[in-house]
C-alpha cells in the first residue's frame, strides 16, 4: 500500500484530531474571555454589594421600628406583669387616695368584664383592672363602687360617693318621677329632668346595677337589676333583670360602647332602647320635650 492511499484510508482519523484541537482552542479562548470580563467588574460588584447591603439595612430598621411600635402599645401586657410582681410583695392597710379623680361606677365581676368609671383630668373613660390612672396610678382590683389602686407603692381605695368607704360623700336619692308613659312602650321625659339625669352620671349609675349579658361566651347587652324605686330607670319603664341590646339601632356589646351613647345621648330629642324582657324582644321609645 503506497502512502497517497494510506492517507485516504486514515483522512478521517485526521479530521476527529483537527476537530478536537480545534474545540479546544476555542474553549480556551472562551474562558479568556470570560475571564477577563468578570475581573474587569470588581467595583461594579462591590457597588452592588453596597446597594443590597443599603437595603437590607432599611428593612432591618424599618422592622424594627415595627416591633418597637409594638413594645411601646404593650400589646403583650408585659407591664402588667410587672404590675403582677408588685401587688404580690405590696402589703399593708388601705388608705383615701388623693387623686384627683372621681369614681362614677363599677361593674364588678371577673377580671375579664369588670370595670371602673372614672371622671379624671377632667375627662370619662372607662378603667379596667390594670389600667394605669396617670402616670403614677394603676388598678389593683374593681369592688362595688369602690377601686383599689397601687399609687407611688401604697394601697389606696377611691370610692363612689355614698359608699361609705373612704372619701364618701352624701348618697344620691331618686329621681322625682315626672316621667309620663302616654301609651305602652311611649314615654315622654321632661327636657329639665332628662337634662339633669345626663349630666349627673354618678348619680346614674348609683341607681341601679349593670352585669355583661353573655352570650356563647360573648357580650351580648347588659343586664340591669337592682333598680332604685322612683329612680330613672323605673320611671321610664326598666325593670329588673332587663337586658338591654342596643341604643337607637347600636349594639351595646362595651362599655365604652355604652359611655360614647350616653355621651350622645345629651344632645338627643328622641331615642329608642330595645330589650330582651322575660326572652321577648321589646323596643322602648322616648321622647324629650
Amino acid at each position: 500500500m503506497n502512502s497517497i492511499e494510506l492517507f485516504k484510508k486514515y483522512s478521517w482519523l485526521l479530521d476527529l484530531v483537527l476537530l478536537v484541537v480545534l474545540a479546544y482552542v476555542l474553549a480556551s479562548f472562551t474562558s479568556a474571555y470570560l475571564r477577563s470580563r468578570l475581573f474587569a467588574l470588581p467595583s461594579a460588584g462591590r457597588t452592588t454589594t453596597a446597594a443590597a447591603q443599603k437595603v437590607l439595612t432599611s428593612q432591618i430598621k424599618q422592622e424594627q421600628g415595627y416591633y418597637m411600635s409594638i413594645v411601646e402599645r404593650d400589646i403583650f401586657n408585659s407591664s402588667a406583669q410587672g404590675i403582677d410582681e408588685i401587688t404580690g410583695t405590696t402589703s399593708g392597710p388601705v388608705t383615701r387616695t388623693n387623686l384627683n379623680a372621681k369614681l362614677l361606677g363599677t361593674v364588678a365581676g371577673s377580671m375579664e368584664y369588670a370595670y371602673s368609671v372614672i371622671q379624671f383630668d377632667n375627662k370619662i373613660n372607662i378603667y379596667r383592672v390594670k389600667d394605669h390612672l396617670g402616670s403614677t396610678a394603676v388598678i389593683l382590683s374593681i369592688e362595688r363602687k369602690k377601686v383599689i389602686l397601687l399609687h407611688n407603692g401604697s394601697r389606696e381605695e377611691l370610692s363612689m360617693a355614698g359608699a361609705g368607704g373612704p372619701g364618701a360623700g352624701p348618697a344620691a336619692g331618686p329621681m322625682a318621677g315626672n316621667i309620663e308613659e302616654v301609651s305602652q312602650g311611649n314615654y315622654v321625659i321632661p327636657e329639665g329632668q332628662f337634662k339633669s339625669a345626663t349630666q349627673n352620671m354618678g348619680q346614674l349609675l348609683t341607681q341601679a346595677r349593670v352585669v355583661p349579658n353573655l352570650d356563647a361566651g360573648r357580650i351580648n347587652g347588659y343586664r340591669i337589676f337592682a333598680i332604685t324605686p322612683g329612680s330613672l330607670y323605673a320611671n321610664i319603664g326598666l325593670q329588673n333583670g332587663d337586658v338591654i341590646h342596643s341604643v337607637n339601632g347600636i349594639q351595646v356589646t362595651t362599655p365604652e360602647s355604652a359611655l360614647q351613647l350616653f355621651q350622645q345621648l345629651q344632645n338627643e330629642r328622641r331615642f329608642t332602647v330595645n330589650i330582651d324582657r322575660n326572652g321577648q324582644g321589646m323596643t322602648l321609645n322616648y321622647t324629650v320635650q
